[in-house]
């Protein structure tokens, strides 16, 4: 799944970058600020609704393409993906990572860099992707 979005989403955000809507940004800024707050003092639930705002996220990049049997396809990725992470949510230090890497990207995008933006997004699916096959025992 990683190794799919590790081509998919930067193609698709980089084709449909002026179509972002800034208010969603601001909307999903505040969502991850909230995110990291809960798992600093919550459980299961907050991993989970964590997971949730980053799959939302992601959808959201790719709403803009109009191609929505890759947004179905992404979504039923990210139903196993939730699974897979909240079997692992030990690794709280990923999750803030991860919640500062959408921040970072946030910031490019509404900044206009599609370059950074770009970049940043193929180094937090990167990292993701490691994080998980480390804690999988995989790597």
């Amino acid at each position: 799944i990683y190794e799919i979005r590790q081509l998919v989403e930067p193609a698709f955000l980089r084709e449909n970058f002026e179509s972002i809507d800034a208010d969603e940004l601001s909307n999903y800024k505040s969502r991850f600020l909230e995110s990291s707050r809960m798992l600093k003092t919550g459980g299961v639930d907050a991993v989970y609704d964590a997971t949730m705002v980053d799959a939302d996220f992601h959808t959201f990049l790719m709403r803009p393409a109009g191609n929505q049997q890759y947004v179905d396809m992404m979504y039923k990725a990210f139903d196993y993906l939730t699974m897979v992470r909240v079997n692992v949510f030990f690794n709280r230090a990923r999750f803030s990572d991860g919640i500062t890497e959408h921040g970072e990207l946030l910031d490019a995008i509404a900044s206009h860099d599609v370059e950074s933006s770009i970049r940043l997004l193929q180094i937090h699916l990167q990292k993701s992707y490691f994080s998980i096959m480390r804690d999988l025992s995989f790597v």
